[in-house]
Formats: C-alpha cells, sequence, structure tokens
C-alpha cells in the first residue's frame, strides 16, 4: 500500500511536468533548462526516482519486521481489553451490554463501549457508585442510569455531558452540551473526560452556518410549541472540547506500579492526524476509539472508517484500539496489521491484548505536516518564478509587440 503510493507519486512528478511545461511554462527558464536535459541526466533522474522508491519500501519493510520482532520478544504483561459491540439506543441495550461486560470483566482491566452508550451526565457529577447522584445529574429518562454498577475493573464508553445555567434548575436548563468519552475507575468514579473536538459535518454541526443562517432550518428541528425553552436540552446546539488531551491512566493488573496512559476519541475524531498526533505527544500509550455507525445499513462505510484508523496507528506506533456498535471492533497493531477484529452488524464480546511496552515516537508525532508544507511551499515558489520569467521572456515581448 505505501510502496505503491510512493511509486505513483514519484511517477507524476515527471508526468505532472511535462503537463505543465506544455499548458504554462512554455518559453519560461524551468521549460528552458528542461530542454537542454541531456539524455544522460534524464537516465540518472530515472535511476534516482527508482533509487528513492527502493528505499522508501526497504526501510519500511525493515521498520515493520522489528516493531513485530519487538512485540514478539516482549515478556511482560499486556494490558486486557474486552470490546462490547451492540446497539447503544434504547435503554435495555445498555442493560444488556453491562450484563453481557461482567461476564468477561474479571478477566480484563478495561472494558470498552461504543459511542452513545453512556448516558446523559452534568459535568458536575464526578461519581457514579451513587443511584441518586447520577438520576439528578442526568437529563432524559432513557439517560439517567449507572453505566456498569460495580464493575471490579476500568470502563470507558462514549455518551453525553452538558453544563447547567449558573443559579437556575438542573432540569431543562442546559448552558452547553457535548459529545464525551468518560473513563471511570473500578469504583465507578471519574477519571477523566474528553468532549469531542471534531464534530460530524451534517450530523453535529452544520458547516457554514455563520455565513449563511438559512440553511441551519435544514438539519435542526423547529420548536413545536410557544413555550419552547431556548435553555432545553433537545434545542441546544452541541459545543467543541478545547483541546486533545490524554483522558487517564489504567493500571495492568499483574505488573504493580505500571499504568498506561489512553487517549479516547469518538467517531470521526480518528479520521484527524492532527488530533490523535496531539494525544500522542500529550504521552498517550494506546490509542481507543468509540464510534456509532447505527446509522448505517451498508458494511462499506464501517470498513472504510475502520481503515483510516489504522493509519493513525502507523503514524505514532501505536496500538489503536476500536469499539463500535455496529463495528469494526478489534486491535490494530502499530505497523497496521489487524491483530484482533470481529464482524459487523452482530453482538460480540472481543478480548484483545495489548503489549505495554513503551514505544518511542515517530518523526510524524514529532513534526507532524512540517515536510509537506515545506514541498508544497517549494513547488508554489518555483510556479511562481517561471510564471513570472515567462511573463518577461523575448518571445512574449515581442508577440505582444507584434499585435
Amino acid at each position: 500500500g505505501v510502496t505503491l503510493q510512493a511509486i505513483l507519486l514519484a511517477s507524476l512528478i515527471p508526468l505532472s511536468f511535462f503537463a505543465l511545461k506544455k499548458k504554462v511554462f512554455d518559453d519560461s527558464t524551468a521549460s528552458r533548462a528542461f530542454d537542454r536535459l541531456t539524455p544522460q541526466a534524464a537516465r540518472w533522474s530515472i535511476l534516482v526516482v527508482l533509487a528513492l522508491t527502493t528505499l522508501n519500501a526497504g526501510w519500511g519493510a525493515l521498520r515493520m519486521r522489528n516493531i513485530e520482532q519487538t512485540d514478539a520478544d516482549f515478556k511482560g504483561e499486556s494490558l486486557d481489553v474486552l470490546l462490547v459491540q451492540g446497539e447503544t439506543e434504547l435503554a435495555q441495550s445498555h442493560a444488556d451490554m453491562a450484563t453481557r461486560s461482567r461476564v468477561h470483566a474479571s478477566q480484563c482491566e478495561l472494558v470498552v463501549w461504543p459511542e452513545c452508550a453512556f448516558g446523559r451526565y452534568n459535568q458536575a457529577l464526578k461519581d457514579f457508585s451513587d443511584d441518586y447522584q447520577v438520576s439528578s445529574n442526568s437529563i432524559g429518562i432513557n439517560y439517567s442510569f449507572r453505566p456498569m454498577k460495580d464493575p471490579g475493573c476500568y470502563v470507558m464508553g462514549g455518551g453525553y455531558s452538558w453544563t447547567s445555567v449558573p443559579d437556575q434548575p438542573v432540569k431543562r436548563k442546559v448552558a452547553s452540551k457535548f459529545v464525551s468519552a468518560f473513563l471511570l475507575d473500578p469504583s465507578e468514579k471519574l477519571i477523566g473526560r474528553h468532549d469531542k473536538i471534531e464534530l460530524m459535518a451534517g450530523g453535529e454541526y452544520v458547516p457554514g452556518h455563520p455565513w449563511l443562517p438559512a440553511i441551519v432550518a435544514w438539519f435542526v428541528p423547529k420548536e413545536k410549541s410557544l413555550d419552547y425553552d431556548p435553555h432545553d436540552y433537545e434545542f441546544v446546539k452541541l459545543s467543541r472540547g478545547v483541546e486533545p488531551d490524554t483522558i487517564g491512566d489504567v493500571a495492568v493488573r499483574n505488573e504493580p506500579g505500571k499504568k498506561v496512559t489512553l487517549a479516547a476519541m469518538l467517531c470521526c475524531e480518528d479520521m484527524y492526524p492532527w488530533l490523535v498526533r496531539s494525544m500522542v505527544n500529550e504521552g498517550a500509550d494506546v490509542l481507543v476509539c468509540m464510534a456509532n455507525g447505527m446509522c448505517f445499513d451498508s458494511e462499506l462505510p464501517l470498513q472504510q472508517h475502520f481503515q483510516l484508523a489504522r493509519f493513525r496507528a502507523i503514524e505514532n506506533n501505536r496500538y489503536f484500539v476500536r469499539a463500535g456498535s455496529y463495528g469494526v471492533s478489534g486491535l490494530i497493531s502499530p505497523t497496521g496489521r489487524l491483530s484482533q477484529t470481529g464482524p459487523c452488524f452482530e453482538e460480540i464480546d472481543l478480548v484483545v491484548s495489548v503489549p505495554t511496552d513503551d514505544r518511542p515516537l515517530t518523526v510524524y508525532t514529532r513534526f507532524g505536516d512540517t515536510l509537506n508544507w515545506l514541498c508544497l511551499f517549494w513547488v508554489a515558489t518555483v510556479s511562481l518564478f517561471s510564471l513570472r520569467s515567462k511573463r518577461s521572456s523575448p518571445i512574449n515581448q515581442n508577440s505582444e509587440l507584434s499585435k
């Protein structure tokens, strides 16, 4: 995959130059320099492209073999994670998910539920072990529940959080609401919360609404009565999280003192390289994504979304754990290989083992897209100078005088 992309990109460079030479750069300095290119120089150019492609393929194969060998030789403990896949929209679904989780909870340090598997909780709620406190800080009959009572392990899942209007009753007085991921410890205390930063266009926010307010009416339901409350939860627009960070640490059961730092993503957030890279720079050891794909009736978009997550694992040299309501749930290795996966559109409970060895940061994690921007700047600069030299060339000046 990566090797083929490198070959294609390397091949496009001379083809693009030929096309631009005919259409844009005729009589320019760059074109005249290309015309003076000798056959020997052309052969050397082809050899350089082939050498770089071979070097890229060889280096990639060597790195993949080294990483996989290191994982195979790793003698330390693994973080055992239970991925629970199933419907999340109905109240009964949450109870079934908790029942299924208990079967494997004693074997795992962490249970991961999909997005929308938790309820709607006030951000002031820090302890989920008391039914009354959870109920009084929740909104909606089907969303006022303890995710998993007395779990005996760490529990992570996606849901919603909200803040109340100051000096107003808690119910129906919502200042802001978020799509959020929650991490609870074995005693049901909140360790960390991640508020979704990259919302889904069309479903969670309306692109362009600051400039075209009229299009909001196509997506947002209209008020149904004259006593409409602007602080009603259902009508408050979703807010975004502030900045990417890790969600918290999980202790490895059979390795005293060892903790694994987790990064949480919700749905489409694993499509954004900058977001995942920022979380790894903040100290994330393992990447976790919770997705809700219940709006899809085809396996194709679910698989497409899962394939994009493989790039995030490769870019950052991290194991990637993913739990989806309809799939795809599984474990991706730092080389992009699918270690363990489950089928789509089925209720499955998948236990995966994640090595807890320390992994170095990659070049991409450290520097991001800096090289890409430098290349883009170089191409733009060369193009600009070529266009300017074309305008000032003697042939163009003579043609203008003849007119």
